[in-house]
Protein backbone atom coordinates (compact mmCIF):
# COMPACT_ATOMS: atom_id res chain seq x y z
CA UNK A 1 0.00 0.00 0.00
CA UNK A 2 1.07 3.58 -0.77
CA UNK A 3 4.07 2.34 -2.73
CA UNK A 4 5.50 5.02 -5.02
CA UNK A 5 5.19 3.78 -8.60
CA UNK A 6 5.41 7.06 -10.57
CA UNK A 7 6.63 10.57 -10.02
CA UNK A 8 5.67 13.69 -11.93
CA UNK A 9 7.36 17.06 -11.55
CA UNK A 10 5.15 20.06 -12.44
CA UNK A 11 6.20 23.69 -12.89
CA UNK A 12 3.81 26.62 -12.60
CA UNK A 13 3.54 28.78 -15.67
CA UNK A 14 2.50 31.82 -13.67
CA UNK A 15 2.16 32.75 -10.08
CA UNK A 16 -1.02 30.58 -9.93
CA UNK A 17 -1.73 27.26 -8.20
CA UNK A 18 -1.62 24.05 -10.27
CA UNK A 19 -4.01 21.13 -9.81
CA UNK A 20 -3.12 17.71 -11.24
CA UNK A 21 -6.13 15.57 -12.17
CA UNK A 22 -6.21 11.89 -13.07
CA UNK A 23 -7.83 11.37 -16.49
CA UNK A 24 -7.38 7.62 -17.10
CA UNK A 25 -5.39 4.74 -15.72
CA UNK A 26 -4.68 1.05 -16.14
CA UNK A 27 -3.03 0.14 -12.84
CA UNK A 28 -5.69 -0.02 -10.15
CA UNK A 29 -6.45 0.36 -7.33
CA UNK A 30 -3.83 3.08 -6.73
CA UNK A 31 -4.08 6.60 -5.36
CA UNK A 32 -3.34 9.93 -7.02
CA UNK A 33 -2.07 12.34 -4.41
CA UNK A 34 -3.10 15.87 -5.30
CA UNK A 35 -1.63 18.95 -3.72
CA UNK A 36 -2.05 22.69 -4.28
CA UNK A 37 1.20 24.46 -3.53
CA UNK A 38 2.61 27.97 -3.48
CA UNK A 39 6.20 26.95 -4.18
CA UNK A 40 7.49 27.08 -7.80
CA UNK A 41 7.21 23.32 -8.20
CA UNK A 42 5.47 20.35 -6.60
CA UNK A 43 5.78 16.54 -6.70
CA UNK A 44 2.69 14.42 -7.38
CA UNK A 45 2.24 10.64 -7.19
CA UNK A 46 -0.02 8.69 -9.53
CA UNK A 47 -0.56 5.19 -11.00
CA UNK A 48 1.69 3.82 -13.68
CA UNK A 49 0.56 4.58 -17.25
CA UNK A 50 -1.86 7.20 -16.03
CA UNK A 51 -2.83 10.05 -18.30
CA UNK A 52 -2.78 13.30 -16.38
CA UNK A 53 -3.84 16.84 -17.02
CA UNK A 54 -2.80 20.04 -15.35
CA UNK A 55 -5.14 23.00 -15.04
CA UNK A 56 -4.72 26.56 -13.94
CA UNK A 57 -7.78 28.70 -13.17
CA UNK A 58 -8.29 29.96 -16.72
CA UNK A 59 -10.15 27.25 -18.76
CA UNK A 60 -8.23 28.02 -21.92
CA UNK A 61 -4.93 27.39 -20.19
CA UNK A 62 -5.08 23.58 -20.26
CA UNK A 63 -2.48 21.11 -21.47
CA UNK A 64 -1.50 17.44 -21.19
CA UNK A 65 1.85 16.24 -19.95
CA UNK A 66 3.95 14.51 -22.55
CA UNK A 67 4.44 10.78 -21.70
CA UNK A 68 8.18 11.24 -21.98
CA UNK A 69 8.09 13.33 -18.86
CA UNK A 70 6.84 10.46 -16.70
CA UNK A 71 9.19 8.38 -14.62
CA UNK A 72 8.01 4.75 -14.57
CA UNK A 73 8.22 2.90 -11.27
CA UNK A 74 8.74 -0.89 -10.83
CA UNK A 75 6.31 -3.11 -12.73
CA UNK A 76 4.97 -6.54 -11.76
CA UNK A 77 6.77 -9.08 -14.00
CA UNK A 78 4.42 -11.96 -13.10
CA UNK A 79 1.39 -12.95 -15.14
CA UNK A 80 -1.00 -15.89 -14.78
CA UNK A 81 -3.99 -16.52 -17.02
CA UNK A 82 -7.39 -17.70 -15.83
CA UNK A 83 -7.91 -21.44 -16.37
CA UNK A 84 -11.13 -23.25 -17.36
CA UNK A 85 -11.71 -26.87 -18.35
CA UNK A 86 -14.72 -29.19 -18.77
CA UNK A 87 -14.40 -32.86 -17.76
CA UNK A 88 -16.68 -35.80 -16.99
CA UNK A 89 -17.61 -36.28 -13.36
CA UNK A 90 -15.91 -39.03 -11.30
CA UNK A 91 -12.33 -38.57 -12.59
CA UNK A 92 -9.42 -40.66 -11.32
CA UNK A 93 -7.41 -39.54 -8.29
CA UNK A 94 -4.41 -37.42 -9.37
CA UNK A 95 -5.81 -37.05 -12.90
CA UNK A 96 -4.20 -34.11 -14.71
CA UNK A 97 -6.53 -31.25 -15.57
CA UNK A 98 -3.93 -29.20 -17.46
CA UNK A 99 -1.05 -26.83 -16.84
CA UNK A 100 -1.54 -23.22 -15.81
CA UNK A 101 -0.24 -20.53 -18.15
CA UNK A 102 2.05 -18.39 -16.01
CA UNK A 103 5.21 -16.44 -16.79
CA UNK A 104 7.73 -13.92 -15.50
CA UNK A 105 8.93 -11.20 -17.86
CA UNK A 106 12.17 -10.69 -15.94
CA UNK A 107 13.03 -14.38 -15.66
CA UNK A 108 12.52 -14.54 -11.90
CA UNK A 109 11.38 -17.86 -10.44
CA UNK A 110 7.99 -18.10 -8.76
CA UNK A 111 5.84 -20.52 -6.79
CA UNK A 112 2.20 -21.60 -7.06
CA UNK A 113 -0.36 -21.73 -4.24
CA UNK A 114 -4.08 -22.55 -4.15
CA UNK A 115 -6.62 -20.52 -2.21
CA UNK A 116 -10.38 -19.98 -2.05
CA UNK A 117 -11.15 -23.54 -3.17
CA UNK A 118 -14.76 -24.61 -3.47
CA UNK A 119 -15.15 -27.31 -2.38
CA UNK A 120 -12.07 -27.30 -0.19
CA UNK A 121 -9.44 -29.93 -0.99
CA UNK A 122 -10.65 -30.80 -4.48
CA UNK A 123 -7.56 -29.60 -6.38
CA UNK A 124 -3.78 -29.68 -6.18
CA UNK A 125 -1.15 -27.66 -8.04
CA UNK A 126 2.46 -28.72 -8.56
CA UNK A 127 5.62 -26.63 -8.57
CA UNK A 128 5.42 -26.57 -12.38
CA UNK A 129 1.82 -25.36 -12.45
CA UNK A 130 0.16 -28.67 -13.27
CA UNK A 131 -3.38 -28.80 -11.89
CA UNK A 132 -4.57 -32.23 -10.72
CA UNK A 133 -7.49 -33.93 -8.94
CA UNK A 134 -6.72 -34.11 -5.22
CA UNK A 135 -9.99 -35.63 -3.96
CA UNK A 136 -11.93 -37.48 -6.69
CA UNK A 137 -14.98 -37.94 -4.45
CA UNK A 138 -15.69 -34.20 -4.67
CA UNK A 139 -15.99 -34.32 -8.47
CA UNK A 140 -19.64 -35.38 -8.32
CA UNK A 141 -21.95 -33.51 -10.70
CA UNK A 142 -24.97 -33.88 -8.43
CA UNK A 143 -23.09 -32.34 -5.49
CA UNK A 144 -20.55 -30.01 -7.13
CA UNK A 145 -21.26 -29.25 -10.80
CA UNK A 146 -18.49 -26.61 -10.71
CA UNK A 147 -15.12 -26.75 -8.93
CA UNK A 148 -13.45 -23.36 -8.46
CA UNK A 149 -10.30 -21.93 -6.91
CA UNK A 150 -7.79 -19.10 -7.05
CA UNK A 151 -4.12 -19.76 -7.85
CA UNK A 152 -1.53 -17.22 -6.71
CA UNK A 153 1.98 -17.05 -8.14
CA UNK A 154 4.67 -15.13 -6.28
CA UNK A 155 8.40 -14.49 -6.48
CA UNK A 156 8.64 -13.03 -2.99
CA UNK A 157 8.29 -9.43 -4.16
CA UNK A 158 5.43 -9.53 -6.64
CA UNK A 159 2.39 -11.78 -7.08
CA UNK A 160 -0.51 -12.34 -9.46
CA UNK A 161 -3.79 -14.25 -9.15
CA UNK A 162 -5.63 -16.41 -11.65
CA UNK A 163 -9.02 -18.06 -11.37
CA UNK A 164 -9.54 -21.80 -11.89
CA UNK A 165 -12.90 -23.21 -13.03
CA UNK A 166 -13.55 -26.91 -13.58
CA UNK A 167 -16.97 -27.65 -15.12
CA UNK A 168 -18.29 -31.17 -14.61
CA UNK A 169 -20.38 -33.09 -17.13
CA UNK A 170 -23.09 -35.37 -15.77
CA UNK A 171 -22.35 -39.02 -16.58
CA UNK A 172 -24.91 -41.84 -16.56
CA UNK A 173 -24.02 -44.09 -13.63
CA UNK A 174 -26.93 -46.52 -13.48
CA UNK A 175 -27.14 -50.18 -14.49
CA UNK A 176 -29.19 -51.09 -17.56
CA UNK A 177 -30.86 -54.47 -17.77
CA UNK A 178 -30.83 -55.55 -21.38
CA UNK A 179 -30.96 -59.33 -20.91
CA UNK A 180 -33.63 -61.72 -22.24
CA UNK A 181 -37.27 -60.68 -21.95
CA UNK A 182 -39.28 -62.09 -19.02
CA UNK A 183 -43.08 -62.19 -18.96
CA UNK A 184 -44.83 -61.68 -15.62
CA UNK A 185 -48.56 -62.22 -14.99
CA UNK A 186 -50.78 -61.73 -11.97
CA UNK A 187 -54.19 -63.25 -12.53
CA UNK A 188 -57.47 -61.70 -11.41
CA UNK A 189 -58.17 -62.54 -7.80
CA UNK A 190 -54.68 -63.94 -7.13
CA UNK A 191 -53.32 -63.23 -3.64
CA UNK A 192 -51.06 -60.13 -3.94
CA UNK A 193 -49.14 -61.13 -0.81
CA UNK A 194 -48.01 -64.46 -2.31
CA UNK A 195 -44.52 -64.54 -3.80
CA UNK A 196 -45.72 -66.02 -7.11
CA UNK A 197 -47.99 -63.00 -7.62
CA UNK A 198 -45.24 -60.48 -7.05
CA UNK A 199 -42.57 -59.60 -9.60
CA UNK A 200 -39.61 -59.56 -7.24
CA UNK A 201 -37.19 -57.44 -9.22
CA UNK A 202 -34.72 -56.84 -6.37
CA UNK A 203 -34.81 -57.00 -2.58
CA UNK A 204 -36.20 -53.46 -2.63
CA UNK A 205 -38.98 -53.70 -5.24
CA UNK A 206 -41.74 -56.34 -5.53
CA UNK A 207 -44.40 -55.28 -8.02
CA UNK A 208 -47.99 -56.47 -7.55
CA UNK A 209 -51.59 -55.22 -7.64
CA UNK A 210 -54.52 -55.44 -5.27
CA UNK A 211 -57.60 -57.50 -6.20
CA UNK A 212 -59.87 -54.51 -5.78
CA UNK A 213 -58.23 -52.94 -8.79
CA UNK A 214 -56.33 -49.68 -8.74
CA UNK A 215 -52.73 -49.36 -9.78
CA UNK A 216 -49.65 -51.44 -9.06
CA UNK A 217 -47.65 -51.02 -5.85
CA UNK A 218 -44.42 -52.17 -4.18
CA UNK A 219 -45.17 -55.01 -1.75
CA UNK A 220 -41.85 -54.48 0.05
CA UNK A 221 -42.93 -51.13 1.49
CA UNK A 222 -46.66 -50.85 0.69
CA UNK A 223 -49.74 -52.93 1.46
CA UNK A 224 -51.89 -51.10 -1.09
CA UNK A 225 -51.50 -48.52 -3.84
CA UNK A 226 -51.29 -44.76 -3.36
CA UNK A 227 -52.38 -43.03 -6.54
CA UNK A 228 -49.71 -40.31 -6.63
CA UNK A 229 -46.65 -42.26 -5.44
CA UNK A 230 -46.99 -46.02 -5.99
CA UNK A 231 -45.07 -48.13 -6.59
CA UNK A 232 -42.72 -46.65 -3.97
CA UNK A 233 -39.02 -46.69 -4.86
CA UNK A 234 -39.69 -46.54 -8.60
CA UNK A 235 -40.01 -43.95 -11.33
CA UNK A 236 -41.20 -44.43 -14.89
CA UNK A 237 -40.81 -42.83 -18.30
CA UNK A 238 -42.31 -43.38 -21.71
CA UNK A 239 -39.71 -44.14 -24.37
CA UNK A 240 -36.85 -46.45 -25.27
CA UNK A 241 -34.14 -47.56 -22.88
CA UNK A 242 -31.67 -46.54 -25.58
CA UNK A 243 -32.58 -42.93 -24.73
CA UNK A 244 -32.40 -43.39 -20.96
CA UNK A 245 -30.20 -40.33 -20.36
CA UNK A 246 -32.75 -37.97 -21.93
CA UNK A 247 -36.01 -39.46 -20.62
CA UNK A 248 -38.15 -37.67 -18.04
CA UNK A 249 -38.93 -39.98 -15.11
CA UNK A 250 -42.03 -39.61 -12.94
CA UNK A 251 -44.24 -41.69 -10.64
CA UNK A 252 -46.18 -44.43 -12.46
CA UNK A 253 -49.52 -42.66 -12.87
CA UNK A 254 -47.95 -39.35 -13.91
CA UNK A 255 -45.89 -41.17 -16.54
CA UNK A 256 -48.60 -43.38 -18.08
CA UNK A 257 -51.80 -41.44 -17.49
CA UNK A 258 -54.80 -43.70 -16.70
CA UNK A 259 -53.47 -47.16 -15.75
CA UNK A 260 -56.09 -48.88 -17.93
CA UNK A 261 -54.46 -47.15 -20.93
CA UNK A 262 -50.99 -48.49 -20.16
CA UNK A 263 -51.20 -51.56 -22.42
CA UNK A 264 -48.88 -51.19 -25.41
CA UNK A 265 -46.92 -48.25 -24.02
CA UNK A 266 -43.14 -48.61 -24.28
CA UNK A 267 -41.84 -47.80 -20.79
CA UNK A 268 -38.57 -47.59 -18.90
CA UNK A 269 -38.66 -48.41 -15.18
CA UNK A 270 -36.03 -47.00 -12.82
CA UNK A 271 -35.47 -48.84 -9.54
CA UNK A 272 -34.25 -45.83 -7.59
CA UNK A 273 -32.39 -47.37 -4.66
CA UNK A 274 -30.72 -50.03 -6.80
CA UNK A 275 -30.17 -47.54 -9.64
CA UNK A 276 -31.29 -50.08 -12.23
CA UNK A 277 -33.09 -49.30 -15.49
CA UNK A 278 -35.19 -51.85 -17.42
CA UNK A 279 -37.65 -51.93 -20.29
CA UNK A 280 -41.31 -52.72 -19.51
CA UNK A 281 -44.32 -53.16 -21.80
CA UNK A 282 -47.73 -54.03 -20.33
CA UNK A 283 -49.63 -56.67 -22.29
CA UNK A 284 -52.84 -56.71 -20.21
CA UNK A 285 -54.62 -54.71 -17.51
CA UNK A 286 -57.84 -56.01 -15.97
CA UNK A 287 -60.56 -53.65 -14.84
CA UNK A 288 -61.69 -53.31 -11.24
CA UNK A 289 -63.25 -56.62 -10.26
CA UNK A 290 -66.25 -57.29 -8.06
CA UNK A 291 -65.85 -59.02 -4.69
CA UNK A 292 -62.05 -58.96 -4.96
CA UNK A 293 -61.91 -60.74 -8.27
CA UNK A 294 -59.91 -58.07 -10.12
CA UNK A 295 -56.33 -56.89 -10.00
CA UNK A 296 -54.94 -58.83 -12.92
CA UNK A 297 -52.13 -57.46 -15.09
CA UNK A 298 -49.25 -58.70 -17.19
CA UNK A 299 -46.11 -57.24 -18.74
CA UNK A 300 -42.90 -58.14 -20.53
CA UNK A 301 -39.69 -56.75 -19.09
CA UNK A 302 -35.94 -56.94 -19.60
CA UNK A 303 -33.73 -58.90 -17.19
CA UNK A 304 -30.14 -58.58 -15.89
CA UNK A 305 -27.46 -58.91 -18.53
CA UNK A 306 -26.12 -62.40 -19.02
Amino acid sequence: DKQLVQRLQCYRLRNEPITVRLEAWRAIPLLLARRRVDSPKAVHYFPFEARLQARIPSPERRFEFHPGWLEAGPQNPLTIRDFEVTIDENPAENQSLGTLDASSSDGSTFTYALSAESPQGALAVSSTGELTVADASLFDFEQNPTISATVTITNGEFSDDGSVTVLLTDVFEGTIWSGPTLSFTKENGADPTAEENQDRLTDNVWITRGNGGGQIYNAVSESSAAQSTSPEGTEWAQGSIDDVTTLVFQPFRAAVGRPQDVVGQQLVLHLIEDDIYLSVEFTSWAGNGQNGNGGGFAYDRSTPNE
